[in-house]
């Protein structure tokens, strides 16, 4: 074999070993780069479902303080019509129509079972319930606070003037269910908690 022969036979090997090479590269390169893509593409995935995830719970916590801002606001309602039910009572003397529009038919009953004196028309109310228990006479109504206990029961604490004796003030508690009835709110039920001459 000649010079030229093993030359041109080591140029062919060198090209040869130089293609594998390159190939080897180029293969080992792409393999490496495909599970690269494959994990670009997983954090994708994933960063996707993160964003759904905080979407869906800032979604959640959105509808959460809205119904936490509607319960607020029925109940100042409630407590706004307690209020303005103890100071038109007050000014009406408990009269029976003016307590009848405002309770339910509950409540109404309650009352009118309760009332243990003579009634000729047998519907006449024990409406002195809102404000005391037994027989006291007492002057107008001066305070009226109220409280929530929970979305339909309120404590109303009231303090009426009282001239009488040693006392000048007549302060009692009570225990009021507010239902919704319509458009308008209702007292349900009534239980007297405490009462006391100051």
């Amino acid at each position: 074999m000649t010079n030229r022969t093993k030359c041109s036979l080591n140029g062919v090997h060198y090209f040869i070993s130089a293609f594998v090479l390159v190939m080897l590269l180029i293969g080992n390169w792409s393999c490496e780069e495909r599970p690269r893509q494959r994990s670009g593409g997983q954090k994708t995935v994933a960063a996707k479902q993160a964003a759904k995830d905080t979407t869906q719970q800032a979604d959640e916590m959105t509808k959460e303080a809205q119904k936490e801002a509607e319960k607020a606001q029925y109940m100042e309602a409630c407590k706004s019509f307690l209020r303005t039910f103890y100071e038109e009572a007050d000014q009406n003397y408990y009269d029976d129509d003016y307590v009848r529009s405002n309770i339910t038919k509950k409540a109404e009953k309650y009352l009118i079972d309760s009332y243990d004196v003579e009634c000729q028309s047998h519907k006449c109310m024990a409406t002195w319930l809102f404000y005391q228990e037994g027989n006291v006479d007492i002057g107008s109504l001066t305070e009226c606070i109220v409280d929530a206990v929970d979305e339909n029961t309120y404590r109303v604490t009231c303090v009426s003037s009282y001239m009488s004796g040693e006392y000048q003030e007549y302060r009692y508690t009570l225990l009021i269910g507010v239902v919704r009835e319509g458009d308008s709110f209702k007292i349900d039920s009534l239980k007297m908690e405490s009462s006391e001459y100051v």
